[in-house]
């Protein structure tokens, strides 16, 4: 934008808009520099945002991730089949490694949370044969798990992954429940003694928790 006072503008060609005899503001080429210098911190900032971010994002999905492989440790380390048996105990040292390194109430959170995770599993299988004995229904409603176990589910649930073995372990459970039917279910949970076995199982997972976190 020209200086408007004509005068000014003929004894000072260079200049635009400011000239002390005119009293315009902000010259030209400062007003160029103001917006090119707004524009170049305007992108650094987003830059320096940008690279803040992603970081924490990674970090967070990968403990989810580490989270998650740890929880299936230690709920498979028991499986009857002898290749995911042996698959799970090959992941046991490394996890410890990971674990090692990590802040103690860090590790004792994590503790916490996996042995209630590792009971809240244990609750719903026995609700789950309960419910079928004596009415006849599975029932795996998430909403209903919390509601009968609200306190270890909050600390069963407290992080993302473990989280989300959960979701995928109760549909497994439904999928499996869909594929059966109810007498077949009976049978089966009579015929495999299913407290027992549940106890072996829920004694093995807290034995694989307290190698890989103590």
């Amino acid at each position: 934008m020209k200086c408007p006072n004509e005068e000014c503008r003929s004894k000072n060609p260079r200049h635009a808009t400011h000239c002390a005899r005119c009293g315009e503001e902000l010259p030209e080429r400062w007003s160029r520099f103001k917006g090119l210098f707004s524009t170049a911190l305007g992108w650094l900032l987003f830059l320096l945002l940008i690279a803040t971010g992603v970081k924490p994002l990674d970090t967070k999905r990968r403990a989810h991730d580490q989270i998650e492989t740890l929880a299936y440790v230690v709920l498979y380390a028991q499986d009857g089949d002898p290749a995911i048996r042996a698959d799970m105990a090959e992941r046991i040292p490394e996890l410890r490694r990971l674990y090692g390194k990590q802040p103690r109430d860090f590790r004792e959170s994590l503790d916490h949370s996996l042995t209630a995770f590792i009971e809240l599993l244990d609750a719903v299988m026995h609700d789950m044969m309960e419910d079928i004995e004596q009415r006849g229904v599975v029932n795996l409603d998430k909403s209903e798990i919390a509601r009968r176990h609200r306190t270890i589910y909050d600390a069963a649930t407290k992080y993302d992954g473990l989280r989300a073995v959960l979701d995928a372990n109760i549909l497994d459970l439904a999928e499996y429940g869909s594929m059966l039917s109810l007498e077949d279910i009976k049978r089966t949970i009579i015929l495999d003694q299913s407290d027992s076995i549940l106890k072996h199982w829920k004694d093995g997972a807290l034995q694989t928790k307290d190698r890989i976190l103590r």
